[in-house]
């Protein structure tokens, strides 16, 4: 690009034909980087995502049990150690992970909710442990989940 931008600045009587002999060896070096990548999966990772689809589904049906690991892993078929070396190939994150974000993710929809309290909430998305949800939520989202809901409030009566 840079020998592009000097042949303009030179105003060569061959511009065209030198900017087009740079613009082809670009494109060539394009195709060439591109041939290395394997733009076909192959068996092995197609089935790969379908086992962590069928995961996913699990876990979204039920994330509000008292799910395991174990329990996840089974739903795809193979061991959890399998199932985490699965989920961080294809969403570079473990089972465990996944689980947890998508609780809180559900918690937070529940916290716009002035009806139930974090303890209620804490239960209905699958944490056993209140303290453990709290601490959990802190971490994620920088935020206690009752300070949450505030901003929440607040962002709701701003609108």
């Amino acid at each position: 690009m840079y020998d592009i931008y000097n042949i303009y600045l030179n105003g060569s009587d061959m511009f065209e034909y030198d900017v087009s002999i740079l613009i082809t060896m670009i494109w060539r070096q394009l195709v060439k980087s591109l041939s290395k990548i394997d733009f076909f999966p192959n068996k092995k990772d197609v089935e790969r995502q379908e086992r962590v689809q069928v995961m996913l589904v699990h876990i979204h049906t039920h994330y509000a049990d008292d799910l395991s690991l174990k329990d996840i892993a089974d739903a795809g078929m193979m061991s959890i150690a399998q199932c985490n070396r699965c989920f961080n190939k294809i969403l570079n994150v473990t089972s465990y992970e996944y689980l947890i974000q998508y609780r809180l993710q559900k918690a937070t929809n529940l916290l716009k909710d002035a009806t139930l309290n974090v303890a209620e909430i804490s239960e209905i998305v699958g944490f056993n442990n209140v303290t453990h949800f709290i601490q959990v939520f802190k971490k994620v989202y920088g935020i206690s989940p009752k300070k949450y809901r505030m901003m929440e409030r607040q962002d709701e009566k701003g609108s």
